[in-house]
């Protein structure tokens, strides 16, 4: 009476599972399966009890992945196993699911076990996902394609406008209006080239990762910034930094936005310190970093006009201008597009500021593995 109520007690837990589910013996017969089974791969009890399982719909279960997984599982003696499990089933179509198998043991014989199968569908999930990676790109193309369109027009906007500005014979109230329409084509056009950084930050994130020497990425910006350093007698304080894995092209237009925002944003002569040092553990905390992974932290120091620190989440923000910024050129486009490069290498951003007395901003990136 015990072992039926046992067996029934089983029975009725396998039944009560929403998830497709399947018991197999040692041999890999098919002992038992839930009414979620038989729906989900349209199978019924008398054609799947008793059946090995690999012949299971017509074969339709002999599938390479499936048999290795289960092999090594049985091979290596493992209790538990999770794998991904992606297949055409005949008359059903493409399904992927997430198995979760489990070797129950028999301790009163040796040998003896059961082998305890899950499956989770999640192919609503992947094809949500593959649609929204499409829709993804299709933005992405769209971003770059009109922004590179647009900066025609504009430029041809600025050329004749400075064509009408200098004619002498103008008077001061024409050449105020000019002057405005000079300055909104400019502005418009630092927002599109921002744009097109902005995508092709999104369309990098899946490129190889690479090892690289930021004291060469920050040397390669400063010579690519030599004439507005020059303009306004930049000075910068430069300590050793370390190397980081990621993707150049990424690594350079991050450094290189938050370096022009401390000379661009600095109405005197701008002095910059780049330093690097460890991450804090308070840090991991605050940022949720992975306790597996080492970070190092670098940190760019101005001494520009700063911002309030009660809106240091708000510079990170797309179009985000804060009122200390009003009379700056630029959208604040720069530090989002900062923020999705350092996500993407998972990492961390954040800021801080005094009013009129700086600003400093850290960038968390995982330190290379040893």
């Amino acid at each position: 009476m015990q072992l039926k109520e046992s067996q029934n007690y089983a029975k009725a837990i396998v039944n009560t599972v929403h998830s497709p589910f399947l018991v197999l013996t040692s041999n890999l017969q098919v002992k038992s399966a839930n009414k979620s089974f038989y729906s989900t791969f349209e199978l019924t009890q008398e054609e799947t009890d008793g059946s090995f399982i690999y012949e299971l719909g017509d074969n339709d279960w002999d599938i390479p992945v499936f048999r290795e997984n289960l092999n090594e599982l049985l091979g290596k003696n493992a209790n538990y196993l999770e794998f991904e499990l992606k297949h055409f089933f005949s008359g059903i179509g493409e399904l992927t699911f997430i198995v979760n198998t489990y070797r129950l043991l028999n301790e009163d014989i040796e040998n003896e076990f059961l082998i305890l199968l899950a499956f989770t569908n999640i192919s609503e999930a992947v094809r949500t996902n593959k649609e929204l990676k499409q829709l993804n790109n299709h933005l992405e193309e769209f971003i770059f394609g009109a922004s590179h369109d647009l900066l025609e027009p504009i430029r041809k906007i600025r050329t004749f406008s400075d064509r009408i500005s200098s004619h002498e014979d103008l008077d001061e109230f024409i050449k105020g209006y000019l002057d405005k329409i000079s300055t909104t084509a400019e502005r418009m056009t630092a927002l599109l080239h921002d744009m097109r950084d902005y995508s092709t930050a999104l369309g990098y994130k899946t490129k190889k990762m690479h090892l690289l020497d930021l004291n060469t990425t920050v040397a390669d910006i400063i010579k690519d910034l030599e004439i507005v350093i020059q303009e306004k007698n930049a000075v910068f304080h430069i300590a050793p930094l370390p190397l980081v894995e990621g993707v150049p092209i990424l690594m350079h237009q991050l450094f290189n936005n938050i370096i022009k925002n401390s000379l661009m944003f600095n109405k005197g002569k701008p002095v910059i310190d780049i330093s690097a040092n460890e991450v804090s553990s308070n840090d991991y905390k605050i940022h949720n970093l992975r306790k597996d992974r080492n970070y190092i932290c670098i940190r760019i120091k101005d001494n520009g006009i700063g911002f309030d620190n009660r809106f240091a989440d708000r510079i990170f923000v797309m179009f985000q201008r804060l009122d200390a910024l009003h009379d700056q050129k630029g959208f604040g486009l720069g530090l989002a597009i900062c923020k999705k490069i350092v996500e993407d290498h998972e990492g961390a951003i954040f800021a801080e500021g005094e009013v009129n007395k700086g600003a400093t901003v850290s960038v968390i990136l995982p330190a290379p593995a040893v």
